[in-house]
């Protein structure tokens, strides 16, 4: 389903983004306000979450924009989001929560835990840190989220937990993070009470529906990611329930400080310098500064930033249903980020020369914006030709093509989605900007589908199947 944003409906937009849904902050922290209002504007973000705590109190929350367009939903400080890859700081703490009791040595081998990993020379912490596919293993960084998405066999090999239960009892319940879940446990619950599970998806039933702002003018409901419970995302938790988990990290409450330490320690490389990659999270240091954080970003769907700054004890967080809040700057340095940039500016050293960089990204980001593209009328009769489901490779589970009041729709397990006609046998869907071209045979019958991605030469063809 899409929005298109008439002149009426995009000032309610810029309305509901000057209006805070918290009680506003004084004092010192009320330019929070006024930032999040400008750069949700600026990055044309559907709806954002944001929270600081400063030694272990909640000076500020600010909210604005749409967690579902559809129904006309705020954005509110209690809205959850998917985290992306915000969850792979709580992997770490869960990891060196194993080293720290000596259930795990992050030097075994990772064959131990998950026999895909063909190359015995790769370790627990060469996955951890980021340094798996180097070759040595070790000797480079490199970010991949999937080899890190594999330490849940860690977790269930050294410490006999599930990925679900080790979040819930090593983090979420001891840190009372009341609207924060898992991922989604309908399918099997992972060994969780029956309370607890209804607990967790009652989170789920809240979350902020994704959005990809397409043209920059139309909010379009994204594909949402698998939400099931992964070590490297899909946590689905608020700004202020990650801020305090970021914090009681910060504090020494889930780890000893040599352990703490240690997590917070990128490995040294091949090339003699330490890596900003430490275990499961960035370590820098700016200017003088020591900064902690981590990204999260699901293209067209989520973006997340989590901030600290272990010499002020302060932690900021800002979660969004779009890509903008970190896909402006990506995992460059986070005083890139627009906002963690304001927020070093503002409370933690007046004279970080980080905002011109930071303007710059958000320019970057904008000019990466692609117009609308020109969309033809659909001929009943020629859409009816498409109709048919389709072979993934990747699961056993094919798409479906057909016709619904005149429009044509590509449907899967995550819902339906509108394919928008362009040209003959073109088609592109505004969920994530996709091109979808059906391809015919000598006869004139469509065989099969192309789809490609936005700057991806990569053709995926789904064959027809009936």
């Amino acid at each position: 389903m899409t929005h298109r944003l008439s002149p009426c409906v995009a000032v309610l937009l810029l309305l509901l983004w000057g209006c805070a849904h918290a009680p506003s902050a004084t004092g010192r922290y009320a330019a929070m306000d006024a930032m999040l209002q400008t750069q949700a504007r600026e990055l044309k973000m559907p709806g954002v979450s944001a929270a600081m705590m400063v030694r272990g109190k909640l000076v500020w929350t600010g909210a604005r924009g749409w967690a579902d367009a559809d129904r006309r939903i705020p954005v509110t400080p209690d809205t959850p989001f998917n985290i992306a890859s915000l969850t792979k700081p709580m992997t770490g703490v869960v990891l060196m929560q194993l080293v720290e009791r000596g259930q795990l040595s992050l030097a075994t081998p990772m064959q131990r835990y998950d026999p895909t990993f063909t190359d015995p020379r790769i370790t627990v912490g060469h996955v951890l840190t980021m340094t798996s596919e180097a070759n040595p293993p070790g000797s480079a960084y490199a970010y991949n989220g999937n080899p890190f998405g594999m330490l849940n066999t860690v977790i269930k090999g050294a410490g006999g937990e599930t990925l679900a239960q080790a979040y819930s009892r090593r983090i979420i319940e001891p840190l009372g993070l009341t609207h924060t879940s898992p991922g989604s446990l309908a399918a099997d619950g992972q060994g969780l009470s029956a309370d607890k599970v209804a607990r967790y998806e009652g989170v789920m039933a809240r979350l902020a529906t994704p959005y990809n702002v397409y043209g920059g003018v139309e909010l379009a409901r994204a594909i949402p990611p698998d939400p099931e419970p992964n070590a490297a995302a899909n946590v689905v938790s608020t700004a202020s329930d990650y801020a305090r988990f970021a914090d009681a990290v910060m504090r020494g409450r889930l780890l000893k400080p040599e352990t703490l330490q240690a997590m917070w320690t990128g490995p040294v490389l091949a090339s003699g310098q330490r890596s900003l990659y430490a275990h499961g999270w960035f370590s820098q240091d700016y200017r003088g500064h020591r900064l902690i954080y981590h990204y999260g970003y699901y293209p067209n769907a989520y973006s997340a930033v989590a901030l600290v700054v272990p010499e002020r004890e302060l932690v900021f967080v800002a979660l969004s249903n779009g890509g903008a809040l970190s896909g402006h700057n990506g995992i460059d340095g986070v005083e890139g980020n627009v906002l963690a940039c304001a927020v070093l500016v503002a409370y933690v050293d007046p004279t970080l020369p980080c905002e011109a960089a930071a303007a710059a990204n958000v320019a970057r980001w904008n000019r990466r914006v692609t117009p609308p593209r020109t969309e033809i009328t659909s001929d009943l009769a020629t859409l009816r030709q498409y109709e048919a489901s389709y072979k993934r490779d990747w699961t056993p589970i094919p798409a479906k093509v057909y016709v619904r009041d005149g429009r044509l729709w590509w449907e899967t397990t995550l819902g339906p989605w509108l394919l928008s006609q362009e040209g003959p046998d073109r088609f592109f869907m505004k969920a994530d900007d996709r091109t979808v071209v059906f391809v015919r045979d000598d006869a004139g019958r469509v065989i099969r589908l192309d789809i490609t991605y936005p700057g991806d030469p990569t053709v995926f063809s789904l064959p027809r199947l009936d």
